[in-house]
């Protein structure tokens, strides 16, 4: 039994407890792991703004969350420009109003109320047919928080996919 944690032993932990609680529906053939210098379009809010926690007693406050993407900038694997691009400058427009309050613990004084999940914004047919053309392969990433006072729910939008969410897999996919 660990009775002190150092802030080594803490990350490697984290770390540890995320390798075993990612999940993968099915590797057809091989997809996973991506090779060097494959190409591939990340779609997903979440996989350029993370969830780096829960709420509540489930936050890990001053620890620096690693974007997806910025982890995968520093393999060799390629990503997709114009993707990258599209979900930088969205993610950008929507940060004032919606993802600073993302994952945080409510602020009734302003107004602004605890989510789990981060809407997914409309993809155009361009920007799918394009990365289709250009790229090796695709990565979808959706996530959920929850935590104290906030548990999943079996609804859509928390434990269930969105329509948007549904739609943005089957286009992906086609």
């Amino acid at each position: 039994m660990v009775l002190f944690m150092t802030k080594d032993y803490k990350k490697e932990l984290i770390r540890k407890i995320a390798r075993e609680g990612m999940v993968l529906l099915k590797n057809e053939n091989n997809a996973l792991p991506l090779k060097k210098a494959e190409k591939v379009a990340a779609f997903g809010s979440t996989f350029y703004f993370c969830i780096k926690g829960g709420c509540g007693s489930g936050d890990m406050l001053g620890i620096m969350p690693v974007q997806p993407a910025e982890a995968m900038k520093n393999t060799d694997v390629i990503l997709d420009k114009a993707v990258v691009e599209f979900y930088e400058k969205t993610n950008a427009e929507r940060y004032e109003s919606e993802l600073r309050y993302f994952n945080r613990i409510c602020d009734w004084a302003n107004n602004v109320a605890w989510t789990s999940n981060i809407e997914e914004p409309e993809l155009s047919d361009e920007l799918i047919e394009s990365a289709a053309k250009l790229n090796d392969k695709a990565i979808i990433n959706i996530a959920r928080s929850s935590g104290e006072n906030t548990d999943v729910t079996l609804k859509e939008g928390d434990f269930y996919l969105t329509q948007k969410e549904l739609s943005m897999i089957e286009r992906v996919c086609k």
